[in-house]
């Protein structure tokens, strides 16, 4: 007489079960870039990724001198209306404490009608430093969603379409690597795109929708390693592109590294 293995489908089912609800819902991460103050002259941008209650980033700081920005990443964790989190200095192995609340501008506001155009969704305040002796606070905003990033090689006589992520020719072009003499150079916008130098820092999609852009070409000799130049493409997208190596003598090519946001 043959005995077979009992298989108990039940308790397999409810092992599996008792994962799944361990394991709890999946949870989105959600992207934010904040106007951070640490109230000495210094100021700048705290950017990071929430998932549940963990955070990671990066802040971006210039100093009260001018000089900067410089850039340290954070960890840390969001926890209803508690924010606490550090900034990693150097060298590595030393730390900064950031500890704060949390408000939801229509929550202050008492009514979510009294949020205007403009208002962070939250803004935070607290201590940072030895003995959380100094003061910071932040306006935060959903960071603007990417529509395509990359790098792109542009060489003389070339041209640059942002909205599709590519070296082109055709009408969605934006820019135009014009070459009228050797010397005589320029990033020439095209198909009513505009463009204009940010400087020597990124300054995002809200940052390049606050400069002043035109359809005016930008000498060449002009961007230098590190320059940072914002477009309105032909598509009426905002983008942003980083020189990482100059054109250099003619016939030039530039390397560049792009983002462009959703509209």
């Amino acid at each position: 007489m043959m005995h077979r293995r009992p298989r108990n489908h039940l308790a397999l089912a409810i092992s599996l079960l008792l994962l799944l609800l361990a394991a709890g819902p999946g949870r989105a991460a959600e992207q934010w870039r904040c106007r951070l103050d640490l109230h000495q002259g210094d100021t700048g941008f705290l950017e990071f990724t929430r998932t549940g209650e963990r955070i990671s980033g990066r802040t971006l700081v210039t100093r009260n001198t001018g000089a900067g920005p410089f850039e340290h990443t954070i960890s840390g964790r969001w926890r209803g209306e508690v924010i606490q989190f550090q900034r990693t200095l150097e060298p590595a192995t030393s730390h900064q404490q950031f500890k704060g609340i949390v408000v939801r501008t229509s929550d202050a506001l008492n009514r979510p009608s009294d949020r205007k155009p403009g208002d962070p969704e939250f803004r935070m305040a607290g201590r940072f430093a030895f003995k959380y002796a100094g003061i910071w606070s932040a306006d935060c905003f959903p960071a603007p969603k990417t529509h395509r990033t990359g790098t792109l090689e542009l060489r003389q006589t070339f041209m640059a379409d942002f909205d599709k992520g590519r070296i082109s020719s055709g009408p969605g072009a934006d820019i135009w690597f014009q070459a009228k003499t050797p010397l005589e150079r320029y990033i020439t916008p095209r198909n009513r795109a505009r463009i204009a130098i940010a400087g020597k820092r990124s300054l995002g999609k809200d940052g390049c929708a606050a400069l002043r852009l035109a359809e005016k070409p930008i000498p060449v000799r002009d961007l230098t390693a590190g320059t940072y130049v914002c477009v309105r493409t032909s598509e009426r997208r905002y983008a942003q592109f980083r020189v990482n190596v100059p054109a250099g003598p003619s016939p030039g090519r530039m390397q560049i590294g792009y983002t462009t946001w959703e509209r």
